[in-house]
């Protein structure tokens, strides 16, 4: 009996070890209405936003939050603005990116999300103003994902799925873990922009995490 109920207890742990690995980060959910603080995201360009009641049907089998992140602008040359976020976490656990967007229609707009690693070690993200302000000595890693349908939809990113913007800058490797003194995976960045280049963007998005999903399927 103490040999099965050993068993049963060393199980047990596993499988507690195993859930807390599979956890997800969660960088934003947004519930607390306020996007300068916890955490703090800083806008750029000529992005309106908002933090608004979540309305609309959630996609089967899905939860919402009771709040959600309204981004809006317009343009005639693409760019329209975006946000950004400091993360400073170690990442590696993780293989996808997910959140849902709420959708207008096909001209919803384009969101391409960017991810600065910590490639001089030293958990800052330095930028060149001359240049949009890309990073001086560390990977980006960018996804374009164009927000083409109507209403709510959870998205799933597989981190592999996102190249690296700026050769010859860091070491054009992904690797966001935090070793050597590494920060790990340091900023996240939403740039908005228009489905062409006279366009607009009108999304609302919400819990936006990493994660290991049961099912590894870009969405």
């Amino acid at each position: 009996m103490k040999f099965f109920r050993l068993i049963a207890n060393v199980t047990l742990f596993f499988c507690l070890c195993h859930s807390v690995a599979l956890a997800a980060r969660m960088v934003d959910d947004f519930e607390d209405g306020n996007i300068a603080k916890n955490p703090e995201w800083w806008k750029f360009g000529r992005l309106i936003t908002d933090v608004v009641t979540n309305k609309g049907k959630a996609p089967k089998g899905e939860t919402l939050g009771k709040r959600g992140l309204l981004i809006e602008g317009s343009t005639r040359n693409w760019y329209i603005g975006g946000l950004g976020t400091y993360l400073g976490i170690d990442s590696s656990p993780y293989t996808h990116l997910e959140l849902f967007i709420l959708g207008t229609g096909k001209d919803s707009g384009q969101i391409k999300i960017e991810l600065w690693d910590d490639d001089n070690k030293n958990w800052k993200a330095e930028a060149d103003p001359k240049k949009d302000y890309s990073p001086i000595y560390d990977d980006i890693f960018t996804y374009a994902l164009l927000v083409d349908w109507e209403g709510w939809k959870r998205v799933s990113i597989p981190l592999r799925d996102f190249t690296d913007n700026n050769p010859g800058v860091g070491n054009d490797a992904w690797d966001p873990q935090q070793l050597d003194g590494s920060g790990g995976l340091l900023q996240m960045s939403l740039v908005a922009l228009g489905r062409g280049a006279t366009g607009k963007i009108a999304v609302t998005l919400d819990e936006i995490k990493l994660s290991v999903p049961k099912t590894a399927e870009k969405k």
